[in-house]
């Protein structure tokens, strides 16, 4: 058992905390079962949140053999990860009710006073157990957390409308360099579709967005060619596409589609912004989103040198820090990021921010304490989430074994990295690539994939025989 002294941080990877409701409203018991499933065991990437002398607190025990090779491969020497026995969905819930861990946390903080705790995002029941360990007099700092009184903000500028309005309210004497899409926010679903009907009479093609969505859930792209041209029959189909029980709830965003301008090399960018605890907003990175077929689901980020030199995505920056001074002087601290797209005419628009660490903060503070905190400069490195065949069950171990020959080196500085194994649960493989050259990472990743359908098809074969 590690030492309880000397520990900095500690993390509570409480993803599913903040999502569960929403799983729970959708249609789909099947889906809403898979992200529940799935934000459950990709909470387990924590681990690479930061450096040593840290705590992670998961809802699931990280994978054994991945805890022990990631603390040599990276040198960390004070690292713990703790679990409850048995976890409900709000993982800042079980940090109060079950006794075990309740105990761990407490003498964790009493044995390191001044300890940061960071959360994946700042939600109520995260903000209950601050409130509960204040209570017992413990000395502790939150950094990345908005002060209780002021958590309204944050649940209201996390949503889609609150984003559209905070947008206007950071630019309201001085025009950004970028804008977002031309949209109205919808008090109900009846006049939802009278808003899309205003975008179908101008032919353009336009978004339908759930006010509370995450990982892509209640986005809805819609091509104006595909809906009719008679009002009424055009209001049926939109009733049809709005049938997810989502949809009865208020507010829905509908807003004009930008198309993607395909030929460009960074189509979906993303800037992520950090607001220190004295309101101070500094850049953090810049990254290609990477995007499964529909153009629509997070599949993971690419960071390279070139895109720190784009003067598109300088302008966005220009813009983001400015979003967030507005959002610090409403008491917001912490990440946040803003997804992009690149538009055919080479425009940038903003389309959605997410205030919490997103989907490449860890790939962000692993790489910094691997390569230095001018990693973005000088490598490429990428985090993807590769969804496998449920019928096929690569394990850890054989993923070891597979890719033995492209593992990391800390001499090359280069390599493959398991990002999460537990994902391998819900039949997804989480890597991480790092290369000098983008010919380097693109060669690497082709050896992944190929090493993949290898032994997928020599699973099919064996299985019909």
């Amino acid at each position: 058992m590690l030492p309880l002294t000397q520990i900095k941080t500690i993390y509570i990877s409480n993803i599913l905390e903040g999502y569960y409701k929403s799983y729970n409203a959708m249609k789909s018991q099947k889906e809403g079962l898979f992200w529940t499933r799935f934000d459950t065991f990709d909470s387990n990437r924590a681990l690479l949140y930061g450096d040593d002398n840290k705590v992670i607190i998961t809802s699931f025990p990280i994978h054994r053999p991945h805890f022990v090779h990631m603390l040599h491969l990276m040198g960390w020497k004070k690292v713990r990860n703790i679990s409850p026995f048995k976890p409900s969905p709000a993982i800042s819930t079980d940090c109060m009710t079950d006794h075990t861990l309740k105990i761990e946390l407490i003498t964790i903080i009493k044995n390191n006073p001044g300890v940061a705790i960071i959360p994946y995002r700042s939600t109520p029941q995260f903000q209950k157990l601050i409130h509960f360990l204040r209570k017992k007099d413990l000395i502790f700092e939150t950094p990345e957390t908005i002060p209780e009184e002021k958590q309204f903000i944050l649940n209201y500028f996390n949503t889609k409308r609150g984003f559209r309005h905070l947008w206007h309210l950071s630019y309201a004497d001085n025009p950004p360099h970028v804008q977002i899409p031309e949209g109205f926010i919808t008090q109900n679903k009846k006049e939802a579709i009278d808003a899309a009907w205003w975008f179908k009479q101008d032919n353009e093609s336009f978004v339908i967005k759930y006010n509370s969505g995450v990982q892509g859930i209640g986005i809805e792209l819609i091509d104006h060619k595909t809906l009719a041209n008679d009002k009424e029959k055009f209001t049926q189909q939109m009733k049809d596409l709005l049938r997810d029980k989502m949809w009865n709830e208020t507010i829905i965003i509908i807003e004009k589609a930008i198309p993607p301008n395909e030929r460009a090399e960074s189509i979906s960018p993303s800037v992520e912004v950090y607001i220190n605890p004295q309101g101070e907003v500094s850049q953090s990175y810049v990254s290609d989103q990477i995007l499964a077929e529909d153009k629509r689901t997070f599949r993971g980020i690419y960071i390279y040198p070139e895109l720190m030199t784009d003067t598109a995505i300088k302008k966005t920056f220009d813009s983001s820090i400015k979003f967030g001074r507005r959002l610090a002087q409403y008491g917001y601290r912490g990440v946040f990021d803003m997804d992009l797209i690149r538009s055919n005419n080479n425009e940038i628009y903003v389309v959605e921010a997410n205030l919490r660490r997103t989907g490449g903060t860890h790939l962000h503070e692993l790489c910094i304490a691997l390569l230095g905190k001018k990693y973005g400069h000088n490598y490429h490195s990428l985090i993807e989430d590769i969804y496998l065949n449920k019928k096929h069950c690569l394990t850890y171990k054989k993923c070891c074994s597979l890719f033995a020959d492209e593992l990391y080196s800390n001499k090359k500085h280069s390599g493959m990295i398991f990002a999460n194994p537990d994902m391998l649960k819900v039949h997804i493989l989480v890597i991480v690539l790092i290369a000098k050259t983008r010919r380097q990472i693109l060669a690497l990743r082709e050896k992944v994939e190929s090493k993949l359908k290898k032994v997928i098809a020599h699973e099919n074969s064996v299985s019909r025989e």
